[in-house]
C-alpha cells in the first residue's frame, strides 16, 4: 500500500515539474515588447523646422529594434511635384531598424528623446499588431495634412485608439495653431512671413489638448501627463523622458535682413527716387511691385481653390493682397486713382483687426501705403492722360 502511494506521489511530482518547465520554457520564448515615443528636435530645413516623431518597439529578449515613422513619402511617385503642391501626395508609414533611424539624426545633429510606455504586454501586442498591419503596402499610404493629419497626429491616434489613456491639459495655455507655429520661427523671419501669408484662417482657431499634438514637442509634453486608471489606481502612462541624442540648438539670432527692414528700406528708396531725378525708375519699381503683388494673390487663390490643403482655405490675406493689383499698371489715370484708393481702404480694413485671421505685421503695410500713395500722387500730378513716361 505504501509503495502504491509512493508511486502516485512521484507521478504527481513529475507532472508538476513538467508543467513548470513547460511554462518556464514558454515564458523564455515569449517576446517582451517595450514601446516608446521618440521625439526629434527641429532641424534647419523648412520641412524639419517643427520637429518629428516616431514609435519605437523593441523586443527586449531578441534585441529586435524597429521604428515606425509616419513622415515618409516616395520621390518617385508619378506627378510628385504637382501632387505635393495640391495636397494629394500620399505619405507613408515606414519601418526601419532603430540604429538606421538614429544614424540620420546623428548626422544632421538633431536631438532625440525617448519616453517608454508603462503598459502591459497585451497592450504592447495590440500596438505592434496595428503598426505591422498599417505598414503593409496596401495600408501604409495616407493623405497628409499639415495641421490635422501628420506624423505626430498619427502617433497620437495610435496611442488614443489602443490605450485607455486620459490626458488633461496641465499647461493652462490658450493657443492658436499659428501661435504654436511662431514658437519655432524666431530664427526664420522670412519663413514666418511666408507661412503667415499662405496658412489661412483655420490656423487662428483656439486649440485643445488633442489638436495641439500636431506638433511633436506638444505630443511629447501632453503624453507626459497621460494617465491610465481611475482615482487611486491612476498611473502615468509614459515614463520620464530620457535623452538618446543631444545637440545644442543654439540661441535665437538677430537678423538684419528681416521683412520689416527690407520693406522699410524699399519704401524709403522709392520716396528718394521719386522726389529726385529718378522718377522713371521709381515708377518702374511701382509697376513691377504691383505685378508681383498680383501674382502673389493668384498663388493664394490657387492654394485655396486648387489644392486639398485645409490650412490654406478661407485666406483673408486676399483682401489686402488682391488680384486687382494686376490691373494697376494698365488702367487709365481715372481708374488707377480710384482702384488705388480702394486698395488702400482694403488694406486699412485688414489692419484694424476685424477679420477672423491674424494679418501680417506692419512691415508690409508700410510698403503698400508707400506704393499706392506714390501711385496716386503720380497720376494726380501727371498732366498727360494714360502716359507713364516721365521727362
Amino acid at each position: 500500500m505504501v509503495y502504491h502511494f509512493y508511486k502516485i506521489f512521484l507521478a504527481i511530482l513529475l507532472t508538476c515539474s513538467l508543467l513548470v518547465i513547460a511554462k518556464g520554457s514558454d515564458t523564455l520564448q515569449k517576446p517582451f515588447y517595450q514601446v516608446s515615443l521618440l521625439t526629434i528636435a527641429p532641424g534647419t530645413e523648412i520641412y524639419s523646422l517643427f520637429g518629428h516623431t516616431a514609435i519605437r518597439i523593441k523586443n527586449v529578449k531578441s534585441e529586435e529594434d524597429i521604428t515606425y515613422n509616419y513622415g515618409t513619402f516616395d520621390f518617385n511617385t508619378q506627378g510628385f511635384l504637382i501632387k505635393f503642391l495640391r495636397g494629394k501626395l500620399p505619405y507613408q508609414l515606414a519601418k526601419a531598424p532603430f540604429q538606421n533611424f538614429m544614424y540620420e539624426y546623428n548626422e544632421t545633429k538633431r536631438s532625440v528623446s525617448e519616453q517608454v510606455l508603462d503598459i502591459s504586454q497585451e497592450e504592447a501586442d495590440l500596438i505592434l499588431k496595428f503598426l505591422e498591419n498599417n505598414a503593409l503596402p496596401e495600408n501604409k499610404d495616407y493623405l497628409y495634412d499639415f495641421l490635422y493629419d501628420n506624423c505626430a497626429t498619427r502617433v497620437r491616434d495610435v496611442f488614443n485608439n489602443h490605450l485607455p489613456i486620459s490626458i488633461v491639459d496641465e499647461t493652462g495655455a490658450s493657443k492658436t495653431f499659428r501661435n504654436m507655429l511662431h514658437e519655432y520661427l524666431g530664427n526664420y523671419p522670412w519663413t514666418r512671413f511666408g507661412i503667415d501669408l499662405i496658412v489661412a484662417s483655420p490656423a487662428d482657431k483656439i486649440t485643445d489638448v488633442q489638436s495641439q499634438m500636431f506638433l511633436p514637442d506638444y505630443l511629447s509634453l501632453h503624453m507626459t501627463n497621460a494617465t491610465i486608471g481611475q482615482e487611486q489606481l491612476k498611473k502615468y502612462t509614459f515614463m520620464p523622458n530620457r535623452q538618446l541624442l543631444f545637440f545644442d540648438q543654439g540661441q535665437e539670432q538677430k537678423h538684419i535682413f528681416t521683412p520689416f527692414n527690407i520693406f522699410l528700406a524699399l519704401s524709403i528708396l522709392l520716396l528718394v527716387l521719386y522726389f529726385t531725378k529718378f522718377k522713371a525708375v521709381a515708377f518702374g519699381i511701382l509697376s513691377l511691385s504691383f505685378v508681383i503683388f498680383g501674382i502673389g494673390s493668384m498663388i493664394l487663390l490657387f492654394m485655396w481653390f486648387g489644392t486639398d490643403h485645409q490650412t490654406t482655405k478661407v485666406n483673408y490675406n486676399l483682401i489686402w493682397l488682391s488680384p486687382l493689383y494686376l490691373l494697376l499698371p494698365f488702367l487709365s489715370k481715372k481708374f488707377t486713382i480710384g482702384l488705388s484708393v480702394l486698395l488702400i481702404l482694403l488694406t486699412i480694413i485688414s489692419m484694424v483687426g476685424v477679420l477672423p485671421q491674424v494679418m501680417p505685421t506692419v512691415d508690409i503695410y508700410i510698403l503698400i501705403f508707400t506704393l499706392l500713395g506714390l501711385n496716386i500722387y503720380f497720376h494726380l500730378t501727371n498732366n498727360k492722360e494714360d502716359k507713364v513716361f516721365i521727362d
